[in-house]
């Protein structure tokens, strides 16, 4: 569906401020999963690493503050 929808874009290397594309190191394509996407089975993925994050944080004093997940092809 992501796929057929051209929604996946191409992946790249950096951070949003300055990022590069080059299919010599990354050729993937990819969709970022986030809550504002209103996807049920997205936010249910998220809302488990939410309760795991919280457990590692509460038993393993890991201090994760940050994730980030997405589709890759």
């Amino acid at each position: 569906m992501l796929y057929a929808g051209k929604q996946l874009q191409h992946a790249g290397t950096g951070n949003a401020a300055a990022v590069v594309h080059n299919q010599l190191l990354r050729s993937d394509i990819i969709y970022w999963l986030d809550r504002s996407h209103n996807n049920e089975y997205e936010n249910d993925f998220l809302d488990l690493v939410d309760d795991f994050v919280l457990y590692l944080n509460k038993t393993c004093y890991t201090g994760i503050i940050g994730y980030e997940f997405h589709y890759a092809l």
